[in-house]
């Protein structure tokens, strides 16, 4: 019975296929008179995308440069692949929320497509967004150049509606992947104050974001947004971020939202989140991090964290905002940072189950002529002096600070109502001005064990 059903599911899919066909766009082609044929192709994107609607049909982009004049709206199941580079996508389009091309439809629908071997070019900051994926799954974008868009390059969200919540059916198999992603992140503008991405994402399963190189330091101090950016408030499930380069530019205010912020990567309400093997200049910013159904909240692990030179601004590592449950920091280097990891909680938050183990933290701190400022590891209260800490280990790291210039503490505590089972061993804390480890109040210590560090200074 079973070889019997798969005979079948395999001459389904033959036949699928059997009837798949390619179309063809060339800038020598006729949207009027051509076909989309090999000998016959059309002219434009456009065309392309309003006749091609078969579900495993290709439009293959040959090379040269194509202006679009209309958005170009792209049919489930229809895949887009071109030549690499030398297949220029580019648009006149310049309205507001307006993506050169669209491929949207209601939460649930399997996408089945890909984006691949392609150029978009938002023409210096003209065109609003590049390509937008809304309530579609298995949506791959993959091996594309992608640049200068004004507000933000890519979108994948579960939702199709942009409401800020999360998707009755989450966005499943998606990936974003072997990509280049330059100066599409804006920060600043005449719609608001705030951050948008060079990617971003939100109502995502599963979704896979590896081998990129996203940089954004393009622009002039204060107007750069983030490498990777939340999109309708997150809700992130089991996704993972790994094996990127990931620059944003260094941050130059006096304190955070002037001139912009430090974040390389900012996401909101992650569950079962793992990012690895990544090497990223700015900091990394979580909110909102629990369980659910997974393992963990956030897993991270074997990154780079830097900035090339101490800054005379106070740059981040790892930021964590609000609840933090089932949290995993293992195996990273961060160098030339201010404040490696640092908890920012709100009224009635909870920090449980956090280990923080095999890290190296190097060069802690700021500028010489900045002040004793920066922290190894921070946890501190940004409501009314309540948050609630258990079951937190820092195990087996090396935290050294900057010489000349060393923040007073290695580990800081202020602002807890309680901790419950705090461990620090087996580390190495180097050169802190006042102490390594520091509680204000310490009262509210139930249990604490400090044991086999090496403390120095």
């Amino acid at each position: 019975m079973k070889k019997t059903l798969f005979k079948i599911l395999f001459l389904l899919l033959v036949f699928h296929n059997a009837y798949a066909a390619t179309y063809y766009i060339s800038p020598a082609g006729n949207d009027l008179s051509g076909n989309g044929s090999i000998s016959n192709p059309w002219k434009s994107l456009y065309k392309a995308t309003s006749a091609v609607k078969t579900t495993g049909d290709i439009i293959h982009v040959f090379a040269g440069t194509y202006t679009e004049t209309q958005q170009c709206v792209l049919a489930v199941g229809v895949s887009i692949e071109g030549e690499g580079v030398t297949s220029i996508i580019k648009s006149t389009l310049k309205s507001d929320w307006t993506a050169l091309l669209l491929a949207s439809s209601p939460e649930g629908t399997n996408g089945n497509q890909h984006i691949s071997h392609l150029k978009f070019d938002g023409q210096n900051l003209s065109t609003f967004w590049g390509i937008q994926v809304a309530g579609r799954s298995n949506v791959s974008i993959n091996n594309c150049t992608i640049i200068d868009f004004l507000d933000r390059g890519v979108l994948f969200g579960g939702r199709n509606d942009n409401k800020e919540e999360p998707p009755e059916i989450y966005a499943t198999g998606n990936s974003f992947h072997d990509n280049i992603v330059l100066n599409c992140a804006a920060y600043n503008t005449h719609n608001g104050i705030y951050g948008r991405g060079c990617l971003n994402i939100g109502g995502q399963k599963g979704m896979l974001i590896y081998n990129n190189t996203i940089i954004q330091n393009q622009r002039p101090k204060g107007f750069n947004g983030w490498p990777i950016k939340v999109y309708n408030n997150g809700y992130l499930l089991g996704c993972k971020i790994y094996n990127n380069t990931l620059t944003k530019i260094p941050f130059h205010g006096s304190s955070g939202g002037e001139n912009g912020w430090d974040f390389c990567i900012e996401l909101f309400n992650e569950s079962g989140l793992e990012i690895y093997g990544n090497r990223i200049q700015g900091s990394i910013d979580f909110n909102h991090q629990t369980k659910g159904d997974y393992s963990y909240s956030i897993w991270i692990h074997d990154n780079i964290i830097f900035q090339p030179t101490l800054n005379s601004s106070f740059e981040s590592g790892i930021i964590l905002e609000f609840e933090s449950e089932g949290v995993i920091i293992e195996n990273n280097k961060l160098n030339n940072i201010s404040g490696c990891i640092l908890f920012y909680t709100r009224d009635f938050s909870f920090i449980s189950d956090v280990v923080i183990s095999n890290n190296t933290f190097l060069n802690i701190g700021k500028k010489s002529i900045n002040g004793h400022k920066g922290v190894g590891i921070g946890l501190y209260s940004e409501g009314t002096n309540n948050f609630a800490v258990n079951n937190f280990t820092v195990h087996n790291n090396t935290l050294a600070a900057a010489s000349n210039n060393a923040p007073y503490y290695g580990i800081e505590i202020a602002g807890a109502a309680s901790v419950t089972d705090m461990k620090i061993t087996n580390n190495s804390i180097q050169e802190f001005s006042i102490a390594s480890f520091c509680s204000n109040p310490a009262f509210v210590i139930n249990k604490l064990v400090i044991e086999n560090n090496k403390l120095t200074g």
